[in-house]
């Protein structure tokens, strides 16, 4: 059999089986069409891959499609997106990475693959699968999403928000029992009891995210912090509401975290921190706060430094008002002076470190690549400036300047011989003018701290467009 009769044969089964009518009046899109599918189906290995996009009318009319699935082998990817202005979309296609996808946002869909199960595994090469408990009511019977559960599946991302959350426990217990080689899982929603405790079994896991939006009620259920070792030894990306655990737990390290993201009360930080739980090799770590003024900056950084001994990436972010909560001082920050710091964001955190005390901080950090301190506090001068200037892999820079200074700063000034690589800047103090003439004045004075500049957020100024002014530097030059 000759290409083009499988390619016909394909073709008309799908059309046939979909009623899906080409516009005979439109020969060009048919053959575009046509051409696409031809092209990717006898290119993909083993016919394993098709690429088809149609609309249906009668949903029903989907069945004689597992016929042509399985004529095609397995492997594949399932894709069904939101309703759009000309009806519903199905795509069974290969993705760029070469590896499958499925996810699933309407009821439709189980009513889909319900009529697709014509075989005991569904699309065995998925990698990919996105769940929304949400969106659509999970059959009764759980044998549907056992199909789902593909030996290669590796990243798996489910959110619900309803209360009764047995299905989403019964799925997962389902994917413990099927034990794929999974990597990555992401959980986001309302929750009655943890989901960590019933993952314990999937020691491939290396990233995990959990979300909740209220706070698990059967404390019975919860996982002691320190178990995290145990049960996930391959864990090196964890992002997680500490209320997800118990604490404190027993000392312990954690050898394989790399990168770690707390949502956490102050409470629950220095419980957390009581518990003796280390990660030595930890690179990067995100804390989000609530303010409360018996907060102990130097305290909880002291712990941190500890805790995390090469730690590189440090933020730490408080929601809400900041003027409820202590300012940070020079010394709450001399605790990593040992640390090889490349990023430091202090994201609305009120901050009492004069200029000098500032500028001694940054050329501790030689190594600073991006630079935050977006909360009230002291205003930069110039020799500050120069000395994040001198820093030579800074990329990213938000501070408090005083924007006219700079604009009045002489011309006769030294000339600045930067190497920095900064190329955005947000500056968090207002611009008293909207002048053409002194943007023009402020951008090339910020060019000579940062040559290569070339994107400025100017937060609650009233100032022409300052890119518009940096390119027109650039022509110029």
């Amino acid at each position: 059999m000759s290409s083009n009769d499988i390619y016909c044969d394909i073709w008309y089964e799908i059309t046939k089986c979909l009623e899906y009518d080409i516009p005979s009046s439109n020969g060009e899109m048919m053959y575009q069409n046509r051409k696409t599918i031809l092209h990717l189906a006898l290119t993909s290995s083993a016919l394993a891959n098709i690429a088809l996009s149609a609309l249906w009318r009668n949903m029903s009319s989907l069945r004689p499609l597992a016929s042509v699935i399985n004529a095609f082998g397995t492997g594949g990817c399932l894709i069904y997106p939101q309703k759009r202005s000309g009806g519903d979309i199905w795509e069974l296609r290969e993705p760029p990475d070469k590896g499958a996808n499925l996810s699933g946002s309407e009821t439709a869909l189980w009513t889909v693959l319900s009529q697709l199960l014509g075989s005991p595994v569904l699309l065995p090469n998925i990698r990919r699968l996105h769940v929304d408990f949400d969106t659509f009511r999970i059959p009764s019977k759980n044998h549907l999403l056992k199909l789902l559960v593909s030996p290669t599946l590796d990243t798996l991302e489910t959110k619900q928000g309803k209360s009764d959350d047995s299905p989403v426990f019964a799925f997962y217990q389902t994917l413990v029992h099927r034990r794929p080689a999974l990597s990555r899982i992401s959980y986001q929603g309302a929750s009655s009891s943890d989901i960590i405790p019933t993952l314990a079994p999937l020691k491939s896991l290396r990233h995990l995210s959990v979300s909740y939006d209220g706070k698990p009620t059967r404390r019975r259920d919860k996982m002691i912090i320190s178990q995290l070792a145990e049960k996930f030894p391959s864990l090196s990306t964890l992002d997680v509401d500490l209320d997800v655990f118990l604490l404190p737990g027993y000392p312990v390290d954690h050898y394989a975290l790399k990168k770690m993201k707390l949502n956490a009360s102050l409470e629950e930080l220095w419980a957390f921190f009581l518990s003796g739980f280390r990660c030595p090799s930890l690179e990067s770590l995100d804390i989000h706060v609530h303010p409360s003024q018996g907060i102990s900056w130097r305290s909880i950084l002291g712990q941190v430094a500890t805790a995390f001994p090469q730690l590189e990436a440090l933020k730490i972010e408080l929601s809400g008002s900041g003027v409820a909560c202590p300012a940070l001082r020079k010394h709450d920050l001399d605790t990593f002076s040992h640390h090889r710091m490349t990023q430091l964001h202090l994201v609305h955190i009120p901050y009492d470190i004069s200029s000098d005390d500032l500028t001694s901080l940054i050329r501790m950090w030689p190594s600073l690549r991006s630079l935050i301190l977006s909360g009230y506090g002291t205003i930069c001068d110039l020799s500050t400036l120069s000395a994040i200037a001198e820093l030579i892999h800074l990329e990213y820079l938000c501070i408090r300047v005083d924007c006219m200074t700079l604009i009045e700063l002489p011309t006769s000034s030294p000339i600045l011989q930067p190497t920095n690589n900064l190329q955005e800047i947000c500056l968090m103090f207002p611009i008293w003018t909207s002048t053409t003439e002194a943007a023009t004045l402020l951008a090339q004075k910020l060019r000579r701290f940062f040559p290569r500049l070339n994107k400025v957020d100017a937060e609650g100024a009233v100032i022409v467009d300052l890119q518009h002014i940096l390119r027109n530097l650039d022509v110029h030059v």
